[in-house]
């Protein structure tokens, strides 16, 4: 349900455009992450972080925390600490310019 409030269906938007990549933002797509890895790109990982930062959202809204950050400051959030997490390992991937 989370998935078709404006906040999340802006984010996907972006994000499909940026990546230029189709994802299947769907029940099939989102439950089995359905995603075609081309060029070593983690497409599937990208596109459960992108949940996990709009679950982040929602959570905080429905708890009415104060400091609540939106989906894209999560999401950025969550690349920023993968692509340290990728920097760190000795040979780091081919993808992570991205």
């Amino acid at each position: 349900v989370f998935i078709e409030c404006w906040d999340a269906v802006f984010h996907w938007d972006i994000l499909q455009r940026t990546l230029k990549k189709d994802l299947p933002v769907n029940p099939h797509g989102i439950r089995y992450l359905a995603v075609e890895n081309e060029d070593e790109i983690p497409y599937d990982m990208i596109m459960l972080l992108s949940l996990s930062s709009m679950w982040k959202t929602r959570m905080s809204l429905r708890h009415a925390d104060v400091n609540v950050r939106t989906v894209r400051e999560n999401f950025i959030g969550n690349i920023v600490y993968v692509r340290e997490v990728y920097r760190a390992l000795a040979e780091p991937p081919d993808w992570l310019p991205l």
